[in-house]
């Protein structure tokens, strides 16, 4: 399991980019209990936009497999959580430049939105 900081979480999680700049430029500067408030308020937000995608990828394949185009398995739950993790890891892990990462902000948010 990769392990992440909370600097390299703020840069998937949909804020204001204003916001993102100011925290991740004077992370280092602030208190631990500041530290450890928003490392907090950082892995909740994370969470939601997990379980909110998980949720949106569920239901889509409900509706593809109630289409007939797709089949229900066993596991199709935990194979949606893997996938969307894994997803998440990816775009964590990328070493992308500005626009790339600019995009896929924009792509979770409009997920995060949409569910």
């Amino acid at each position: 399991m990769n392990k992440f900081n909370t600097k390299q979480l703020l840069q998937i999680l949909p804020l204001d980019e204003n916001l993102r700049k100011k925290v991740v430029t004077n992370f280092d500067s602030f208190s631990e209990d500041q530290k450890l408030a928003l490392k907090k308020l950082s892995w909740i937000m994370f969470f939601e936009l997990y379980t909110n995608k998980i949720k949106e990828e569920f239901e889509k394949t409900l509706y593809e497999i109630s289409q007939e185009k797709g089949d229900l398995k066993a596991n199709l739950y935990q194979e949606i959580e893997e996938n969307v993790l894994n997803k998440l890891k990816q775009i964590l892990l990328q070493k992308a430049d500005k626009k790339a990462v600019e995009k896929i902000r924009a792509e979770l948010k409009k997920q995060v939105e949409l569910s």
